[in-house]
């Protein structure tokens, strides 16, 4: 007499569960990251890649993001506005030119930015305002 297998819940509660799971991984920020970059859970690693811009779709969630040994000449107005949680915004060693009053705007939470070593000769005044380290 032939016996047929009753499915256990639990296997297949564990099959739903890793089946959203590999969803949820496939529809995060990091499964967006631009190339060639290295993306992390809030930190985005461009740095040494040879880019001559700055990537788009760097994913909403960064807090870090690291651009500099690039050739990045120009960041265009209002670049980073989609990423409002940056804190920390590397783009020294680069050979950027020039920086726009927009340049940083909706950036309220950058704590620190790294800007040597490029081509600048000019900041227009009140480039750095609404950013957290020149509030009072």
């Amino acid at each position: 007499m032939a016996t047929t297998a009753t499915p256990n819940p639990n296997k297949m509660m564990t099959a739903v569960v890793m089946a959203v799971w590999f969803l949820v991984l496939l529809t995060s920020p990091a499964a967006s990251c631009p190339e060639p970059c290295s993306c992390y859970p809030t930190r985005v690693d461009c740095r040494s890649r040879g880019l001559t811009s700055i990537p788009d779709n760097i994913p909403t969630t960064t807090a870090r993001l690291s651009l500099h040994n690039n050739v990045i000449q120009t960041m265009k107005n209002s670049a980073f506005i989609d990423l409002p949680n940056l804190s920390y915004l590397y783009v020294q060693n680069n050979i950027i030119t020039t920086l726009t009053n927009d340049t940083l705007s909706g950036l309220s939470n950058l704590r620190t930015l790294y800007i040597s070593n490029n081509l600048i000769r000019k900041i227009p005044g009140g480039t750095f305002n609404g950013l957290a380290a020149s509030q009072p």
